[in-house]
């Protein structure tokens, strides 16, 4: 049987996925629950906080899957391509509801501070996983900004999936993606001799 604590979380989690934080009372959590309010209340202090633990659970389950991942012994390429087709089917089984931390940015109040804190400290995580993932496909020098382009390849693909409730800006970006990474990293090393020896040749 599970905690009342995982209990609620589980549930409002699904709420606020559906409906968007705003959209989502207490009360309605408490009913959805099948908790009492004191239980409720034992539990958090207020919805606000309810939040915050949700979007940290959200945030150590990525870090589990994306830690596995990049252990993956797929091409860094294979790797990009399986990513971007998982957001395809988790926005799908989502019923086309986005990453939960961009939505729940859009509808809160910027002075609603922990949540706000939780959202950009799992966006900035996200960018540095795709970091990672292009030193995985052989990008050194270069892995911060290719990195970068994934990560905005990766958002805007998810943003336009749920505004058009069809998954053709994913797999767009898949093929984008894909091209970016299959591109040969330059060589920094190499590059340097073959300057070296032309700077001889000219002398």
């Amino acid at each position: 049987m599970k905690r009342i604590r995982d209990q609620i979380i589980e549930t409002a989690g699904a709420l606020f996925q559906e409906k968007g934080y705003t959209g989502v009372g207490i009360n309605e959590i408490i009913e959805k629950s099948g908790v009492s309010k004191a239980g409720f209340y034992q539990n958090f202090e207020s919805k606000e906080n309810l939040c915050v633990q949700w979007l940290m659970e959200v945030h150590r389950q990525s870090e589990l899957r994306h830690s596995t991942f990049l252990e993956s012994d797929l091409t860094g390429p294979e790797l990009v391509k399986t990513h971007f087709s998982n957001l395809s089917d988790t926005m799908a089984c989502r019923n086309f509801r986005g990453c939960p931390f961009s939505n729940t940015a859009s509808v809160i109040d910027a002075s609603i501070g922990r949540i706000r804190t939780e959202i950009e400290s799992h966006k900035i995580y996200l960018r540095e996983f795709f970091v990672d993932l292009a030193r995985k496909c052989g990008f050194e020098s270069e892995a911060e900004v290719i990195g970068d382009h994934l990560f905005l390849l990766y958002s805007g693909a998810a943003t336009e999936a749920q505004n058009l409730r069809s998954d053709w800006p994913i797999r767009r970006a898949c093929e984008l993606a894909t091209r970016l990474v299959s591109t040969r990293p330059v060589d920094a090393e190499a590059e340097n001799e073959l300057r070296r020896k032309r700077e001889l040749l000219s002398v």
